[in-house]
């Protein structure tokens, strides 16, 4: 069996028994939340299918075509399935490009920093400030080929160009810019904006060795499509979590690769951030809130949302945090409905908030983070499903208001929190015990999540 890599894995459909197919396409089908969102909502689906192929099969010609972040998780399968193969490398080869990287890891980034050169497709994975930017820079530099970093935003486009000249020691004329009235092509490290890079996409694909997609758990799948153009060498993206928030981790890792290599502080944020009095501050909560039935999990988070004394409890707490004006808190609950309820008790109170959950339009989520950064808004409540969406700085009040399945998502908000403190401000997570054990089992995890990022229990 032969296997072709450019911009993708390409094999002769002839040469894959139809077991070893059907794993593929289980493995590489997958449904469209758009889909059944709005299936869910009563919308009409025009040009929207209910699934999303990272598989492709062109019959005329007898090919198989996947998306090549699948590599790795193709040959174990080929090796599970006793399958010989030849792998014949057409990706594009461009001059070397010379990179001095002018940096080094930290301790707890040594493991990551070591892993990352064994593949050349993968994710890193580690919180908001553990230097994902700066092991990618020195990886560039040890790759050795013209790079181009793809970000959402002109902000982060120019924050990645003032790390470009302070970690690889590069000049004006050896970075491009493409955005925010910037084309500047034929560089060696290449910064680009999405939209504006898809204007440029041949040429860009020309140029590059080593694609780097920025904060690859929050970007628009038309990100993953529009850049599976390209046949580099090297790919990498980077996540402040294993999983995106849109139900298409599966597709992410398809596209771009498996998770590499992941950060983590290993002495707690606070200690390596030098925060000292400025640790985030953890207040649990005593509630009366009892379930018998342990085995109805829904059915217990759905009463703990309904409790009228632990609601009473939650909403004092919030308005007391919210009554200091330098206050920017952010509520998290599993239930919508308990976010309505709260933000209507709030409101007659005579307080304002905002609720943010998937059927929130980019625009009305950018109004809303720019009123709370000014201080014009100093509540905005969400699910936990939507946090990976949530694109907020300040926080500094953080309320936990129901257990909770993934904690990638939890340890990226904390790490906002610890930028607050880095600002001067005091961040306080405010988390709740409850009576059934299997609802104590879980705050005991989440304190433990707290502490390992450097909070401080107060009474």
């Amino acid at each position: 069996m032969n296997i072709r890599l450019d911009n993708m894995i390409r094999i002769n459909r002839s040469e894959l028994p139809d077991g070893v197919m059907g794993i593929l396409r289980k493995r590489l089908i997958f449904k469209n939340p758009l889909y059944y969102r709005n299936k869910r909502y009563g919308r009409p689906n025009y040009n929207i299918r209910p699934t999303i192929e990272c598989i492709w099969e062109d019959k005329e010609n007898g090919v198989v075509a996947i998306a090549r972040g699948f590599l790795y998780p193709l040959i174990r399968i080929l090796h599970a399935n006793r399958l010989q193969f030849e792998l014949t490398d057409s990706t594009r080869k461009l001059p070397q490009a010379d990179f001095d990287f002018q940096g080094a890891p930290y301790s707890y980034q040594y493991e990551a920093w070591s892993e990352l050169p064994e593949s050349r497709f993968g994710i890193l994975v580690g919180p908001m400030g553990s230097g994902k930017k700066v092991l990618a820079l020195g990886l560039i530099a040890s790759r050795g080929v013209p790079s181009l970093v793809v970000v959402t935003t002109k902000r982060a486009m120019y924050q990645w160009k003032d790390m470009a000249r302070r970690f690889l020691g590069l000049g004006q004329d050896n970075i491009g810019l493409i955005g925010d009235g910037h084309r500047e092509l034929g560089k060696r490290f290449t910064i680009g904006i999405t939209l504006t890079s898809y204007k440029v996409l041949d040429e860009l694909k020309a140029q590059t060795g080593f694609l780097i997609i920025d904060d690859c758990t929050k970007v628009n799948l038309k990100v993953f499509l529009r850049f599976s153009k390209f046949d580099c060498p090297y790919q990498l993206g980077l996540a402040r979590a294993r999983n995106r928030g849109d139900g298409l981790t599966g597709l992410m890792y398809a596209y771009l690769g498996e998770r590499t290599a992941e950060i983590w502080p290993e002495d707690g944020w606070a200690s390596w951030q030098g925060l000292g009095e400025k640790r985030p501050l953890l207040k649990i909560k005593m509630t009366d809130f009892a379930w018998d039935n342990a085995d109805d999990w829904a059915g217990m988070v759905s009463a703990l949302c309904r409790d009228e004394d632990r609601t009473r409890l939650v909403v004092a707490d919030i308005l007391q945090a919210i009554a200091d004006p330098s206050a920017r808190a952010l509520v998290i609950s599993g239930r919508i409905s308990h976010l309505e309820e709260l933000l209507g008790r709030i409101k007659r109170s005579y307080r304002d908030g905002e609720i943010i959950t998937g059927e929130v339009g980019d625009s009305r989520r950018e109004q809303i983070a720019r009123k709370f950064e000014r201080g014009k808004l100093q509540l905005i409540l969400t699910t936990f499903k939507s946090l990976p969406t949530i694109e907020i700085k300040r926080i500094n009040r953080l309320f936990v208001l129901s257990p909770f399945k993934c904690e990638d998502h939890l340890i990226g908000i904390i790490g906002k929190l610890l930028q607050s403190a880095n600002r001067g401000s005091q961040p306080v997570i405010y988390d709740y015990v409850d009576r059934p054990k299997v609802l104590q089992t879980s705050l005991r995890k989440r304190v433990k999540l707290y502490c390992s990022m450097g909070a401080v229990k107060v009474a």
